[in-house]
Formats: C-alpha cells, structure tokens, sequence
C-alpha cells in the first residue's frame, strides 16, 4: 500500500453530533410519566395509613376532651 492509502484507512471519522431533537423531549416525556406513576403509586399504598392516622387523631382529641366534658357535667 502506497502512503495515501495508508493514511486513508488509519484517518479516523470525526464524531457525529447528535442535535437535541423531539426523541430527547419525548425521552424526557416518559421519565416525567413514569416520576408521576410511582408518586400515585406511593400515594395510593400511602391513603389507607394516613386515613387510619387521621382517625386516632380524632380520636385522641375525642379522649382529651373528656375529663372537660365530665367536669362540665358535674357542675
């Protein structure tokens, strides 16, 4: 092989240069529904445990007001 084309086959390819186009948008699309399924899906496993929280609180707040009710019965 003659130099010419030895430097042809050893040259290297300059790197491709992606433009940020619609498939990086639409990639960034998917991350965002897949962040928001797993909040909902948190959120749903979550609803029970806070409702029954919700309730002791009443409940609590309930109990802490008797000795008021009692003395508000004696008098």
């Amino acid at each position: 092989m003659d130099a010419l084309a030895q430097r042809t086959y050893t040259h290297q390819r300059p790197p491709r240069v992606r433009p940020m186009c619609s498939h990086r948008q639409a990639f960034m699309l998917i991350e965002l529904l897949a962040v928001i399924g797993i909040i909902a899906l948190l959120l749903a496993l979550l609803r029970p445990t806070i409702g029954r929280m919700k309730e002791r609180a009443i409940r609590m707040l309930c109990v802490s007001h008797q000795p008021d009710l009692a003395r508000i019965h004696q008098a």
